[in-house]
């Protein structure tokens, strides 16, 4: 069943993977992949139980939730404000690395 957002149709999830370095990939309908990189989550209290290997590769999912199994049950919807914040989360390497180039860059002006 095909679900809209904003009045645009979102593709469903496929096939989910867990990667190493707590990264997921995702297979959409659309014949996109997406890649989302956990490991800066798994500090946070709430996604801490999915510091456990076994967990983390325990992920299924129903086409449009991330399910781990944990007790309760764990889930991520990558579809809504939560999975694109993980998507749109920039390393804090690659944010330092941005801006030490940035400020090297205004330093040759």
């Amino acid at each position: 069943m095909a679900r809209r957002y904003k009045g645009k149709k979102i593709p469903e999830i496929v096939r989910v993977t867990p990667l190493p370095d707590y990264r997921l990939k995702l297979e959409l309908t659309s014949g996109s992949l997406l890649i989302l990189n956990m490991a800066e989550q798994l500090n946070q209290v709430r996604y801490a139980p999915l510091k456990d290997v076994d967990i983390f590769g325990s992920v299924t999912t129903d086409g449009w939730t991330l399910t781990f199994d944990t007790y309760p049950k764990f889930s991520i919807n990558p579809h809504e404000f939560e999975g694109v914040e993980l998507v749109l989360r920039v390393p804090y390497q690659t944010r330092a690395r941005i801006e030490r180039e940035q400020r090297a860059k205004e330093n040759t002006v």
